[in-house]
C-alpha cells in the first residue's frame, strides 16, 4: 500500500480552526501556509490577532481567504461556512491593508462558486 505524507510534498497549505496557537505547528510540520478567515474576520476584523499571526508564522507563510458574498451592492467577506458576514467590505483599499500582512489572498466569490458564471468583483 502507497502512503503519502502530504507535508512532504510541498506546496502543502492548510487552513481550518489556524489560530495564533496552533499556526507554528503547522508550519513545523511542513506545511508552507497556513489559511485563515474566521480567526481574523470574525465579528469584523480583529488587527491584533491578524499581526499576532503575522508575528508567529511571518507574513510569508500567512494567506487570508477572503471570500465574499454580495450584501448591499458590496462585497463582504464571509466566515463560518459562508454564511456569516462580516463587516469588512471588499475595496482596493482594504487589499491594499491586508496585503502588509499576508503573502496570498484566497478569494471565493460565494454566490457564484458552481454557478459557471463570473464575478464581478
Amino acid at each position: 500500500m502507497l502512503r503519502l505524507d502530504w507535508y512532504n510534498l510541498g506546496g502543502f497549505q492548510v487552513g481550518g480552526g489556524i489560530n495564533s496557537d496552533n499556526s507554528l505547528q503547522y508550519i513545523e510540520e511542513g506545511a508552507t501556509h497556513v489559511i485563515v478567515t474566521f480567526y481574523v474576520f470574525n465579528n469584523g476584523q480583529n488587527l491584533e490577532r491578524l499581526k499576532d499571526l503575522v508575528r508567529v508564522v511571518g507574513k510569508e507563510r500567512l494567506v487570508l481567504d477572503l471570500s465574499y458574498r454580495k450584501r448591499e451592492g458590496k462585497y463582504a467577506i464571509v466566515t463560518y461556512r459562508w454564511q456569516k458576514f462580516s463587516d469588512v467590505y471588499l475595496d482596493k483599499e482594504i487589499l491594499d491593508f491586508l496585503a502588509k500582512y499576508a503573502d496570498e489572498f484566497l478569494v471565493h466569490g460565494v454566490d457564484v462558486e458552481g454557478k459557471k458564471s463570473l464575478s464581478s468583483l
